[in-house]
């Protein structure tokens, strides 16, 4: 067998249905460790980042980044499912309802199957959006065993007021923020285009934007003069920000109230089973990413290990590995 590093990731190669994966970069040990490819769920409320985060942490550390809410409202603007069924579930999910497990287990499996299975180097991965209760946990366990689970937290005030401003390009469906949080002990800056001069984020000899605003009293642009600059179809770009119907203020608040009646069940359940990593935000993305890169980084590090030692533990009782040691095997 060859080793092989590949640059800024964390999979290397695979021999039958182990793999080796080295975090030389990440901890200065060169040896690679025979377990399953890396496997994360990144959890917490809407509005808390969970997306923004999960691309950051992603790109960083090598991994793919499995946005499964945007994949499900891609399908609906790509015309997939076009049948009573699947408008339905549209329906619901506009609402902030939870779509019912039968609907929605069958998509997860098959995207991160696919998924793996395009992967030459068996890229790991962080999911996002899924499981939303307990019962998607288990089932995920079931499937694809995951080593942990990252919790990032926000007061509810600055998660309301964060969807609030939250606004996506109609071109290329990349998300921005207009709101600038300076509450609960806490300031977060916006996320904007590159180049956008919308107050009251530009500096006070910066002459602010004209674009038209929404009728709400913060006022979030309609349009961004400078959002060709950063979107991917560049001068084709429109130009245009629209806001997601469930990011409306009415859907939000129910949003929250589900993620809290569903997702201290799914908490609990990575807690009990050790894989629950819980992470308090207190700033703004640039703020805090070197931290969260960090924290994670060790836990991803110790969760690599865990794998590798329960796979020894059971090679040495000349046991076969268990479901959680040998994701693999399906």
């Amino acid at each position: 067998m060859i080793d092989r590093q590949l640059p800024g990731s964390l999979a290397i190669a695979s021999k039958m249905r182990f793999r080796w994966v080295s975090l030389a970069f990440l901890s200065g040990v060169h040896a690679p460790m025979s377990v399953s490819v890396l496997r994360w769920v990144i959890l917490g409320a809407p509005g808390v980042g969970k997306g923004t985060y999960a691309s950051r942490l992603a790109r960083k550390f090598g991994l793919k980044h499995i946005n499964f809410g945007e994949y499900l409202r891609e399908s609906q603007l790509n015309g997939r499912g076009a049948t009573a069924a699947a408008e339905a579930m549209r329906v619901l999910q506009q609402q902030g309802d939870l779509l019912p497990d039968s609907f929605v287990e069958p998509l997860v499996k098959d995207l991160l199957s696919d998924l793996e299975r395009r992967s030459s180097a068996q890229q790991g991965w962080i999911l996002d959006g899924f499981p939303r209760t307990a019962a998607q946990a288990r089932w995920l366990d079931g499937v694809f065993p995951v080593q942990g689970a990252l919790l990032l937290t926000l007061p509810r005030e600055v998660l309301i007021a964060k969807l609030a401003g939250r606004r996506v390009c109609v071109t290329c469906g990349k998300t921005y923020n207009f709101m600038y949080i300076n509450e609960a002990g806490m300031r977060m800056p916006p996320l904007l285009p590159p180049g956008c001069r919308w107050a009251p984020c530009v500096s006070p000899d910066t002459t602010v934007c004209t674009c038209p605003r929404d009728d709400t009293e913060n006022g979030v642009p309609l349009l961004c003069e400078a959002l060709p600059k950063g979107c991917e179809r560049g001068t084709a770009c429109s130009g245009r920000l629209h806001c997601r119907d469930d990011d409306r203020l009415a859907v939000v608040r129910h949003r929250l109230e589900v993620y809290e009646s569903q997702g201290a069940s799914v908490e609990h359940y990575y807690d009990t089973t050790g894989r629950l990593h819980r992470f308090a935000l207190t700033g703004g993305v640039d703020a805090i990413i070197p931290h969260l890169e960090a924290f994670y980084g060790e836990r991803a590090i110790a969760s690599v290990r865990g794998s590798r030692h329960q796979h020894a533990a059971h090679t040495s009782m000349g046991q076969a590995p268990s479901a959680a040691a040998t994701s693999d095997e399906r």
